[in-house]
């Protein structure tokens, strides 16, 4: 009795009472099922392979999509200055702009005072032209008068 079934009691007695083509007939059945719990097995396997492959896909997509997102945000923050706040930026921005408006007007006062400066030479240059000709006349008219 070496190949005599040892389980459990509940099977021993079920087959026992059983004819050789009943025991047949359960041997195909129970294989049948074999076979189709193989082919679910097998399905699931592959069912799993793909599930993995997916997870995987989706893992280096999400890896790159967070690394896209990363350097967006990156240049949103380079591009907006966090700093120094906008009331720091426009303070220093309306400086630069009054210190520019401030430069334009001591050169538009600087191209003045030299044409003033200038008007003022030529005035000089003919009150001084005037005053000697005037001491000359006055020199001539007690000489020789």
């Amino acid at each position: 009795m070496q190949n005599e079934y040892n389980g459990k009691p509940i099977f021993r007695h079920r087959y026992v009472s059983m004819d050789e083509e009943s025991i047949r007939g359960e041997i195909d059945r129970l294989q049948g099922e074999i076979y189709a719990m193989q082919q679910t097995l097998e399905l699931f396997g592959h069912d799993n392979n793909d599930i993995k492959q997916q997870v995987a896909d989706n893992q280096e997509r999400n890896e790159k999509l967070l690394k896209s997102l990363e350097t967006k945000v990156n240049d949103l923050k380079d591009s907006l200055d966090y700093g120094t706040p906008l009331k720091k930026q426009l303070d220093s921005v309306t400086k630069d702009f009054s210190a520019k408006i401030e430069e334009v007007y001591n050169a538009d006062r600087l191209k003045k005072q030299e044409r003033s400066m200038s008007t003022l030479t030529s005035l000089t240059v003919i009150n001084t032209i005037l005053l000697i000709v005037l001491i000359g006349l006055i020199g001539y008219s007690i000489l020789f008068i």
